[in-house]
This record gives structure tokens, sequence and C-alpha cells, in this order.
């Protein structure tokens, strides 16, 4: 289209291409959904370094910026895989929506381990911090096309710690932003 177009028709074809981008990116992130879906009992659980997951996941997603604090020597019984894509998505949105001040720490607390990804942005009302893990669910200040997404990552993220036998909250912080909390053993 775009070589058989004149210049005045053109932003009306890259109009066209960013519609195809977003329903290829919401056809992914279906897919990913539902296979998670059906592989929730075929998860086997092994043990995993922590620290090297999230430093993984923070390179990807934000190489600069973002602040570790996870002891090297903790680790977790969980799917590298499915840890990983649930911190990145984690990281992802706190860059995405919370932008300043973004830290992951995770400490061992009692017989388990807690991970925190944490931002200063604007929080989450608190009527919705547990719908934002629900499928499809978006707040209204996320759905303009630059910082809105499919309302599929967290669920995807509750998928994927609850595969690995944990579980993921999010609380807003004082003085402002969020605290995603995944628990795992």
């Amino acid at each position: 289209l775009e070589q058989r177009t004149g210049e005045g028709d053109l932003s009306y074809v890259r109009d066209l291409q960013e519609d195809v981008e977003v329903l290829s990116g919401l056809t992914t992130e279906l897919l990913t959904f539902a296979r998670s879906e059906l592989k929730r009992e075929k998860v086997e659980l092994h043990p995993v370094g922590l620290r090297r997951v999230v430093e993984q996941a923070v390179q990807v997603e934000a190489p600069e910026g973002v602040m570790v604090d996870v002891d090297a020597e903790i680790t977790v019984e969980a799917d590298e895989g499915l840890l990983f894509r649930a911190i990145s998505n984690l990281v992802r949105n706190a860059v995405q929506y919370g932008e300043i001040d973004i830290s992951v720490t995770g400490r061992r607390e009692g017989d388990g381990v807690v991970l925190v990804v944490a931002d200063r942005g604007p929080g989450v009302p608190e009527e919705a911090l547990e719908k934002i893990f629900t499928p499809f669910f978006r707040l209204d200040l996320a759905r303009d096309r630059k910082k809105g997404g499919t309302g599929l990552g967290l669920a995807m993220v509750r998928n994927y710690v609850e595969m690995c036998g944990g579980r993921v909250v999010a609380r807003n912080r004082a003085g402002g932003g969020l605290e995603q909390v995944v628990t795992l053993r």
C-alpha cells in the first residue's frame, strides 16, 4: 500500500499499519494467555536463582534506572521461564506506568520469599487493586494507545505466579506509587 499510495494518503496507511500491529500484539497476548491456562497443571518446579531471573528481566525491560536488591543466595521453586515472564511484565508495567524510582527487592520471609516491584507513579484506585489481575481489565488512565495495553498482562502474571505455587497482589505505597508483591516458596 505504501508504494501504491500518494503522499497525501500515506498517513492513512501508517494509521492502518499501527492498527494491524496492535491487533497482532493482541492476538499474540491472547494466544499466550490461552496457552498458560492450558498448561497450568503440567508445570514442573525446580530451584531457581531469583536474583539472576530478576536481573535478566530488568535487563530486557529497563536496562537503566531500576534498582535491584535481591540476595544472590535466594532460590525459589519455580518454572524459570514462567517466573521470568511474570517478573518482566511487572517491571514493564512499572516502567510504563510508574516511570520513576522503580525498584525490585527480594527477601526471605518465614519459609517463603517475597519479591516486590515498586514504583512512585500514580498508583491504582483502591477498588481496582484486585481487578487489575482480571483478564481484559484496564484502568481508564491506561486506555490511550501509547500507554494502554490489552488488559492481559497482569492476568498472565497471576497465572504464571500461581503456576509456580505462589501468589501476587498489588497495593498502593504510602506517598504514592504501586507495589506488586509476589510471594513464592
